[in-house]
């Protein structure tokens, strides 16, 4: 039952990675990046850190997704998906705090949270 929680874990964290980085690019970066003519944004090296941060999410939920499935299948330790469930529910929260109302993107975040705490609940318990 574990490996399946942390295979949502690795799916849901890898999807939510690579579409918040698609879709920022396409909708947010490159429309910011095409209409900015004077000001700070003009820069290629700013436009590069801006890209860099944006992106940077993305690889850690990607990363972490893998890391838990991975783990689980090593039997590593169980704390990791307690600290993932707590990191993945922070940037959830921010991101519905942030935009207002209710996203995909921060649901997903804490549905993978929810996903990460089965997965150390049910860990914790083999052990």
């Amino acid at each position: 039952m574990s490996v399946f929680a942390a295979a949502g874990v690795a799916i849901l964290g890898s999807s939510i990675g690579a579409l918040h980085s698609m879709i920022g690019e396409r909708r947010i970066l490159r429309p910011l990046y095409a209409e900015t003519q004077t000001g700070i944004l003009r820069s290629r090296s700013t436009q590069s850190i801006v890209r860099a941060v944006w992106h940077l999410p993305s690889l850690f939920w990607a990363t972490m997704g893998i890391a838990i499935y991975y783990s689980r299948l090593v039997g590593g330790v169980p704390i990791l998906s307690f600290l993932a469930a707590t990191l993945f529910a922070v940037c959830g929260a921010a991101n519905l705090i942030a935009l207002r109302r209710p996203f995909v993107g921060g649901l997903l975040l804490l549905a993978t949270s929810a996903l990460c705490l089965i997965d150390w609940q049910i860990h914790t318990m083999i052990k």
